[in-house]
């Protein structure tokens, strides 16, 4: 999708910025996108982890297999 989108350019967009500027641009965009997914799965994570922190574990397999099935 990002590769697609600099194609699109015009010439003078892309002499304005230059490859360099362009590729940054690019590798700002992927970090930004994998900093949410990192994100979204400590937002399902979390809870899970600070149960166990706090040492209510769920008592066996079965009921956490249950739990993440919902």
């Amino acid at each position: 999708m990002l590769f697609r989108k600099s194609l699109r350019l015009s010439a003078a967009a892309r002499a304005e910025h230059g490859a360099g500027g362009i590729a940054n641009l690019q590798a700002n965009d992927c970090t930004k996108l994998y900093g949410l997914v990192q994100y979204l799965h400590v937002l399902w994570s979390g809870p899970f982890q600070v149960r166990r922190a706090l040492g209510q574990d769920l008592p066996d397999v079965a009921t956490n297999y249950a739990v993440l099935e919902m």
